[in-house]
C-alpha cells in the first residue's frame, strides 16, 4: 500500500475503513443468503403444498400445513426485507472501497485525510440510516 509514507492518522483512518470492509461484507453476506436460503425454502413448500393438495387426498392436512409454513415463509421475508438489506450492505461495501482506494492513491495531505474521513463519517451515518426498517405489524393495522 501506498500508506506508508503517510502520516498516522491516514493509517488508522485506512485501518477503520478495512474493518468497515470487513462488517459489510459480512453482514451483505448474511442478508443475501438468508434470504436466497428463505426463497428456496419457500419454493420448495410451495411445490409440496400443490402435490399434496391437487394429487393426494388422504393428505390434506400435511397440505394445509404446508400452506401454513409457506405463508410463515413469505411473512418472514416480508417483515425483515433480507433482499433490501443486502443491496444496502453491498452498496456500503462498495463505497467504503471507493474510499479506501482515494486515501491510498488521492491523498497528497492532511486535509485531504481529514476529507476522506468526513465522507467516511457520513457513509457510516447515512448509510445505516437508509438500512429498511422491519415491518411493524401494529403500525400496518393501524393505517
Amino acid at each position: 500500500m501506498h500508506l506508508v509514507e503517510k502520516d498516522d492518522q491516514a493509517k488508522h483512518l485506512n485501518s477503520r475503513i478495512e474493518e468497515f470492509l470487513k462488517w459489510s461484507k459480512k453482514k451483505y453476506k448474511f442478508n443475501n443468503r438468508f434470504h436466497v436460503f428463505l426463497l428456496c425454502l419457500g419454493l420448495v413448500s410451495s411445490s409440496f403444498t400443490g402435490y399434496f393438495g391437487l394429487v393426494s387426498t388422504e393428505n390434506s392436512v400435511l397440505a394445509g400445513s404446508l400452506g401454513i409454513f409457506t405463508t410463515f415463509l413469505i411473512a418472514l421475508q416480508n417483515a425483515f426485507k433480507f433482499n433490501e438489506k443486502s443491496y444496502v450492505y453491498l452498496n456500503l461495501h462498495n463505497d467504503a472501497k471507493n474510499l479506501r482506494d482515494e486515501l491510498s492513491y488521492e491523498v497528497n495531505n492532511r486535509s485531504d485525510v481529514i476529507n476522506v474521513s468526513n465522507k467516511f463519517k457520513k457513509l457510516k451515518t447515512n448509510g445505516l440510516e437508509s438500512l429498511p426498517k422491519e415491518s411493524n405489524l401494529e403500525s400496518n393495522q393501524n393505517s
